[in-house]
C-alpha cells in the first residue's frame, strides 16, 4: 500500500507475520536497496570473528599483567596453569637480584588458606613476599617475577640467590597430594631452567634452614625432590632396556663414540620404529632391514 503521490520517497509495506499481527519494514524508494541483514554465520554468531593482531608489550604493561611466559616451559604452563596474581606492593619486594643468580629454592608452608596467603602478600604493610603460592588443589598462582627479589626467607643476601615457595598447608591442613604433584612439577622446571641438581639441603631449603621457624612444618621436601627428580626423567626402565639393546647391536658393526649411537638409534626410531625383539634382520614393524653404518633402510 502507497500513501501519498508518486513523489514521495517512503513506502511502508505491510505484511502479515508469522503471528498474525502485521509489521511494517520500510526503506529508501530512492535507491530502492534495503537496509543488509546482520551478519550471522552457521554457528549462530552474531557477529564476524575479529582479526588477532599481536603487538608489542610495554614494560609499565608487563609490569602490571605479569612476566613474560618464555622463561617457562611449555610442558609447565599445558600441565599446572600457573596464573599471575601480582605484582606485590613496591614494599613487599626488590627489582632484580642485585647481580645474583638463583642458586637455591626455598620452601614455605602458607598456614592459611590460599587465597589468605595472596592477600597477605599484596598487602603493602606485612613487607612479605613469595614467588609462588601452590593450592592445596594444584593451583599455582606467581606473585613476583623470578628476576626480583621477593621478601620471604628473613635474610636479604638468601632472597637475592632464591625463589622462595608458599604451600596451603599447615598444622590444621596437612599437604594433599595434588599440592605435592604441583610443587613437583615446579621444582622441576625451575631445576631445569636454572640449571640445579636437585637436593634437600643443597639447592632445595626448607624455611628453617635459614632462620629459627617452624616453617614448613610437615611438608615432606624429600617426597618433592623425588617427584621431581622422576617427572625429569625423561626415560622408563623399558626404554633404557630398549636403548641398551640398539647400543650393543651397534657396537658390533664398528667402534662409535656414544654421540654417534645416539644418532644412529634416533634416526632408527623416527624413520622405521625401534624392534623390540632381535635387533638383528629385518624391522618388525616395517619388515625392512636396517643399516647401523649410515642409518637408513636397504
Amino acid at each position: 500500500m502507497t500513501r501519498g503521490c508518486s513523489a514521495c520517497v517512503r513506502r511502508i509495506w505491510v505484511r502479515r507475520s508469522e503471528w498474525g499481527r502485521p509489521s511494517a519494514r520500510e526503506w529508501d524508494s530512492a535507491t530502492a536497496t534495503r537496509q543488509p541483514r546482520p551478519w550471522r554465520s552457521d554457528s549462530g554468531m552474531s557477529k564476524p570473528p575479529r582479526a588477532v593482531r599481536t603487538r608489542r608489550v610495554t614494560p609499565a604493561q608487563r609490569a602490571k599483567h605479569g612476566p613474560s611466559r618464555s622463561r617457562v616451559s611449555r610442558r609447565l604452563v599445558y600441565e599446572m596453569a600457573i596464573q599471575w596474581r601480582g605484582p606485590v606492593p613496591a614494599s613487599n619486594y626488590t627489582v632484580g637480584r642485585g647481580g645474583d643468580s638463583v642458586e637455591l629454592i626455598v620452601d614455605h608452608w602458607t598456614v592459611v588458606m590460599f587465597e589468605g596467603a595472596i592477600r597477605r602478600f599484596l598487602n603493602p604493610a606485612s613487607i612479605l613476599s613469595a614467588h609462588y603460592v601452590i593450592g592445596s588443589d594444584g593451583r599455582i598462582a606467581q606473585l613476583v617475577s623470578e628476576d626480583d627479589t621477593a621478601y620471604h626467607a628473613g635474610v636479604f643476601s638468601v632472597n637475592q640467590r632464591s625463589i622462595g615457595i608458599e604451600h596451603e598447608a599447615g598444622p590444621a591442613m596437612p599437604p594433599t597430594d595434588a599440592l605435592y604433584t604441583a610443587s613437583a612439577g615446579l621444582h622441576a622446571d625451575i631445576a631445569r631452567r636454572y640449571g640445579l641438581d636437585l637436593a634437600v639441603g643443597t639447592t632445595v631449603l626448607p624455611h628453617h634452614a635459614i632462620v629459627p621457624t617452624e616453617c614448613p612444618g610437615t611438608l615432606d621436601l624429600d617426597r618433592i625432590v623425588r617427584e621431581a627428580l622422576q617427572e625429569d626423567d625423561m626415560f622408563t626402565d623399558a626404554d633404557r632396556a630398549m636403548l641398551k639393546r640398539v647400543y650393543d647391536h651397534l657396537e658390533a658393526y664398528e667402534p662409535l663414540t656414544w654421540t654417534k649411537r645416539l644418532q644412529l638409534w634416533l634416526a632408527k626410531a623416527l624413520s622405521t620404529g625401534v624392534p623390540q625383539a632381535d635387533l638383528s634382520g629385518p624391522d618388525v614393524e616395517t619388515g625392512q632391514a636396517f643399516d647401523a653404518r649410515t642409518a637408513s633402510r636397504r
